[in-house]
């Protein structure tokens, strides 16, 4: 727990051959060491390392829903995560899901779930961890992430729990 009471939780995104064809991504989610609320998969539909990071988050919101806790603090290394979160995601709902240039906004219906997501937990914080600098829970997710995607590369993953592991 945090300060405020918020259960900690790290995810992180990764997405081999980021942007082409044959990529491949996975997603982490870390409570804790041993923690049976401890997820990872490989990422459906646009496969890209921010749709990893989405889908990170998304499934770290449902997997503290489903233990009935209501005030997680997610720890991420996306600035890209925070600020469509904190800065954009408010002006995008605004516009019709469309960025300030007109366009429709990349990852849409991701972000749409998101929100729901975040809509319906009693309280989300976001707060940016920098990536590889030896932070134990962001360092957990970083892995589950990349072995997810690994997963994703070698056959059909799914979702994998991670309470047996750290």
């Amino acid at each position: 727990m945090d300060g405020d009471n918020h259960v900690v939780v790290y995810t992180d995104g990764a997405c081999s051959r980021n942007g082409m064809d044959n990529a491949a991504a996975g997603f982490g989610v870390f409570f804790g060491e041993r923690n049976p609320l401890n997820l990872s998969g490989k990422v459906t539909g646009r496969v890209t390392n921010n749709h990893a990071e989405i889908q990170g988050a998304i499934n770290a919101i449902k997997q503290a829903k489903k233990a009935n806790i209501d005030k997680i603090c997610i720890k991420t290394d996306s600035k890209f995560m925070i600020s469509c979160i904190t800065e954009w995601m408010p002006k995008w709902k605004h516009n019709g899901w469309r960025r300030a240039d007109g366009k429709p906004v990349l990852n849409k219906e991701e972000l749409m779930i998101l929100n729901k997501e975040i809509t319906n937990m009693g309280s989300v914080k976001w707060e940016y961890v920098p990536a590889h600098a030896l932070v134990a829970g962001n360092e957990e997710a970083d892995r589950m992430a990349k072995e997810a995607c690994g997963q994703s590369c070698d056959k059909k993953g799914g979702v994998k729990s991670w309470s047996k592991f750290k």
